[in-house]
């Protein structure tokens, strides 16, 4: 090709020259569809192609020229390019450049009259200010210059609007007391203006604005404006402080919440209007959880009262006189224990105890009805860990509890769903729930809510159920017994299914004891329940019975078989939920039980007709023959029945599911189970006629490879490279790429009548008049044929070949 032909294609594939060629709009024809290929395509790949400080200048610039279009959906789609050109200008350090000039297009674009472009702009400015790049100071500017527009604005929308963009941002400038004193001020002029929306919009940024304010702030200077909206006239403004009750709830101290935001609840949940006492309603599970206050400090230890119970009864409580007693308790008590730091001791010593810990916990769980002397042993553990000499476990004597308090059989628990998993106390917190709270609770489930307050109340009692349970703890379930069973009870089949997708959590807080007596028969009830109640059931199958003892749980088996037996043909969903649980439920059983009952189930799932539960039976497979590792010989029993059904390859059915079975075996087990059982089967669907069995056989022969394990079994290795070679000269180039990662590429670039640009590596087809017209002019004295010209490399021309 000529040089200078050459020169001026490279110059043309310059991502900033196309950029200002199709905005050249001097003859007048840059259509509309060619701005919009700019904005989509060109835009955001000039700003990463950018390399000199006067690249990144034309860039911005045609970037700003497009935000001034008259069309919403180009200005549209610029703002929404404008974060990642953010990103790639910090990569080159030309941030500044492109930030000086976009608070004027930023405040132009919030009070657009185009909801599109307003939305839009407004996304890209919660965006940027999430920005790692972006300074404290830049986002201080960038989000008061936003908010005072909006507040100072005569328009009721724009008050509103400036009211949610506090609530969104707020987040960012935790701590930052200057914005955060700014944002207050705003809400405190909007909370008493005489439009009842706007004064409606100021409930949700104040319970936001909890989250980041120290409390004590928040408490004296927002806490006072929620009381007060809470009363207001208009039922709306009531209705969303009811909303945003249980935030609050999570912020304000303990004696704030006991009395002034419980009154604020009663006084809600009584209120006029129905909307007000459904959305009250709606937030009294999430608001009496938060009664268990647990502090987010990184010192703070959790007992849990159960560990200490069983390890009790492995050691024996420890004798001490009344003296050393009653110093212990001064050495303990709640202001010094959160004051001193906790000795640190070696680590093997503690997984010694925790590991007898756990030996007594698995062997004899203590009860909680006895107590610490009826539950002394004489002998003590057969292995003592030794302390090091620093240990003030050697150097005086400890309670039990004491000893604990120093090891790591404490429990920190820092998020909700980790919460949910015991009923831990933290010290000096007790538990002091309302009754008040509780009787309302109770009263969500019965005919008279129902009537009075909305008829879908029951669904918010079931979905908060968990939460209040969690709050009262094991020793407060009787308070709850009664609303389970009116739950469970319920005529709406949603009530219903939504208790039974958290009927797991809420074993795992009352107990085995409990939840054998008690939740054992709803449990049996959801069994035989409607379709969709059981798939919630069903979908948590191994966490609930992971709760109930051996002897309980081995009952449930031959009901697995019934399971699938039961689910019709057009309930594959809980087919599927039941494949996914097998892997969790066979580390519930003992290895025969789990060959006799789980391995055959997996089997016919296997089999089943909906692809999904096939390939959710295969991973099961998978971890099923790990599980049986254990034990060879029902390892080996298990694997032959599983050839027997799917390695004679007979349709190309059950070469796919033998396929994917070996794909996850491969996951989930060592390199010599899959060696010995599963690779030569494998090996000779390399000649298989159906495409999608070859193209599955590449991908998990190459996934086999890259994870290194065959580095020790070269033979076996050389093999899989063999039959990936010849994968990779197949005919389908789909199976070609699998086995060997590269496609063949070949760019095509027209330039006559057509005006357009066509890649085949990305099958895109780019709309650019302005960028052919380049083109044409480069090469008209150049090439006496300008319809087509295959510009390409030779190793892209030998693969075309």
């Amino acid at each position: 090709m000529d040089p200078e032909m050459q020169a001026a294609i490279e110059r043309l594939n310059n991502p900033v020259t196309q950029l200002i060629l199709l905005l050249d709009d001097d003859d007048g024809d840059v259509t509309y569809a060619d701005k919009l290929a700019v904005v989509s395509n060109y835009l955001l790949r000039a700003a990463e192609g950018a390399v000199s400080e006067q690249e990144h200048l034309t860039v911005r610039n045609c970037c700003f020229e497009l935000l001034q279009e008259d069309d919403a959906l180009i200005k549209a789609r610029t703002w929404a390019a404008v974060n990642d050109m953010c990103i790639a200008y910090s990569q080159h350090g030309y941030l500044p450049m492109l930030l000086q000039p976009l608070y004027e297009y930023l405040l132009k674009g919030i009070f657009d009259k185009n909801s599109l472009v307003k939305n839009t702009v407004k996304r890209t400015l919660y965006s940027l200010l999430s920005h790692p790049e972006l300074s404290a100071e830049e986002k201080r500017r960038m989000a008061d210059e936003v908010i005072q527009s909006l507040s100072g604005h005569t328009s009721e929308q724009h008050h509103i609007e400036a009211l949610s963009t506090i609530a969104e941002v707020c987040s960012e400038f935790q701590n930052d007391p200057m914005t955060i004193a700014a944002f207050t001020r705003v809400i405190a002029r909007l909370a008493e203006d005489h439009v009842f929306r706007i004064r409606k919009g100021c409930a949700y940024p104040i319970a936001m604005m909890a989250q980041i304010m120290p409390r004590s702030d928040f408490e004296s200077q927002l806490f006072p404006l929620y009381e007060a909206l809470a009363q207001d006239d208009i039922w709306g403004v009531r209705k969303s402080c009811a909303e945003s009750l249980g935030i609050v709830a999570q912020q304000v101290s303990a004696s704030i919440r006991s009395t002034r935001l419980t009154a604020i609840f009663h006084r809600l949940a009584t209120d006029e209007s129905r909307w007000v006492r459904t959305a009250a309603y709606a937030v009294l599970g999430l608001f009496i959880s938060t009664f268990v206050d647990i502090p987010t400090d990184s010192d703070c230890v959790i007992v849990d009262e159960a560990m200490i119970a069983t390890y009790t009864a492995q050691v024996g409580a420890v004798p001490s006189s009344p003296g050393v007693e009653a110093a212990e308790d001064q050495r303990y008590n709640t202001h010094q224990y959160w004051k001193e730091p906790l000795p640190e001791l070696d680590v093997d010593e503690m997984m010694a105890l925790l590991g007898q810990v756990s030996l007594s916990m698995q062997a004899k769980p203590a009860s909680n009805a006895q107590s610490p002397s009826e539950t002394e042993v004489e002998t003590k553990p057969a292995v003592e860990p030794a302390a090091p000499e620093s240990s003030p476990i050697v150097e005086e004597e400890m309670s039990v509890e004491q000893l604990l308090l120093t090891t790591s059989g404490c429990l920190r628990l820092p998020n909700i769903s980790e919460r949910l998993v015991a009923r831990p106390r933290c010290l000096g917190q007790p538990l002091d729930i309302p009754v008040s709270l509780l009787e309302a609770f109770q009263g969500m489930v019965s005919e008279t809510a129902a009537k009075t307050v909305d008829a879908d109340i029951g669904r918010h009692c079931a979905f908060s159920f968990p939460g209040v349970v969690w709050a009262v703890g094991e020793d407060g379930w009787h308070h709850l017994r009664a609303t389970a069973v009116n739950l469970v009870g319920s005529e709406d089949w949603r009530v219903r299914s939504c208790l039974a997708a958290s009927l797991h959590h809420v074993a795992q807080i009352i107990g085995p004891k409990l939840t054998e007596q008690d939740l054992l028969p709803h449990f049996d009830f959801f069994l035989s329940d409607w379709d969709e109640v059981r798939y919630n059931l069903i979908g948590h199958l191994a966490d609930f019975l992971a709760v109930l003892p051996l002897a309980t749980r081995r009952n449930y088996l031959p009901l697995f078989a019934d399971l699938k037996q039961a689910e019709e043909a057009t309930v594959w969903r809980n087919r599927h939920a039941l494949a996914t649980q097998l892997g969790s439920l066979c580390q519930l059983y003992i290895p025969q039980d789990v060959l006799q009952f789980l391995c055959p189930l997996g089997l016919e799932l296997g089999a089943d007709t909906v692809a999904a539960v096939r390939h959710a039976a295969a991973e099961a497979i998978g971890l099923l023959v790990a599980y049986l590792e254990q034990e060879p010989s029902l390892q080996a029993g298990f694997i032959e029945g599983l050839m027997m059904r799917f390695g004679d390859l007979q349709n190309s059915d059950d070469a796919l599911m033998f396929l994917h079975v070996c794909k996850h075996v491969g996951k989930s087990n060592p390199v010599k189970t899959f060696e010995g059982h599963f690779l030569q089967t494998l090996l000779r669907l390399e000649e298989a006629e159906v495409v999608n069995v070859r193209l599955l056989l590449a991908a998990t022969l190459t996934e086999q490879v890259q994870t290194g394990y065959w580095n020790d079994h070269p033979d076996s290795l050389q093999r899989i490279h063999t039959v990936l070679a010849h994968l990779g000269k197949d005919t389908d180039a789909d199976i070609s790429h699998q086995a060997t990662g590269e496609y063949p590429t070949a760019r095509v670039m027209l330039t006559g009548p057509a005006a357009g640009s066509i890649d085949r590596t990305t099958d895109s087809i780019y709309s650019a008049s302005g960028l052919a017209r380049a083109l044409n002019q480069e090469l008209a004295n150049d090439s006496d044929d300008s319809s087509v010209d295959m510009v390409m490399s030779d190793e892209e021309g030998e693969s075309a070949a």
